[in-house]
């Protein structure tokens, strides 16, 4: 795929080729522990977007886990699922579109996808995790309270 993967000591690092250069895709299939993780599929839809090639995601563990597909589409990716596959033809640029995440696999999967995107990204509706973060103050959902991080990009 041509990612640059470091270990840094509690976490690792991904880095994308440069400004000149692009992914390239691969085939994917997930399946249960050891392999590759189903929850990660989203992510790797959204890199093989933009990824020189096609590839093709093979989802083996869970039925219907492709309903963010569509707010990447509207984003300018070629996907289309077939049965368990989503095949995915990338493409020069995605383009910056309201899009609205099914499940927060998705939201990371879309948040990439914006990062990558040309034009603008807005953030809007959050949902509650359930998780505080730090310096949020209060509970979630609670006057005082966030929700969860805001997304603004421009």
């Amino acid at each position: 795929m041509g990612l640059r993967v470091d270990d840094g000591g509690d976490r690792l690092w991904a880095t994308a080729p440069g400004p000149t250069e692009r992914l390239t895709s691969v085939d994917v299939s997930t399946f249960p522990y050891p392999g590759v993780a189903t929850d990660y599929k989203p992510l790797l839809v959204a890199l093989l977007s933009v990824a020189d090639g096609v590839g093709i995601l093979t989802e083996n563990v869970f039925a219907g886990r492709f309903r963010y597909i569509p707010e990447l589409v509207r984003m300018g990716a070629d996907i289309r699922v077939e049965g368990h596959h989503a095949v995915v033809r990338g493409v020069e640029a995605l383009s910056g579109a309201p899009v609205r995440a099914p499940d927060i696999r998705a939201g990371a999967a879309l948040v990439v996808a914006g990062l990558a995107a040309e034009g603008e990204r807005v953030g809007g509706r959050r949902a509650s995790r359930g998780a505080r973060l730090p310096g949020s103050g209060g509970q979630p959902g609670t006057p005082g309270g966030r929700r969860g991080p805001r997304l603004s990009s421009r």
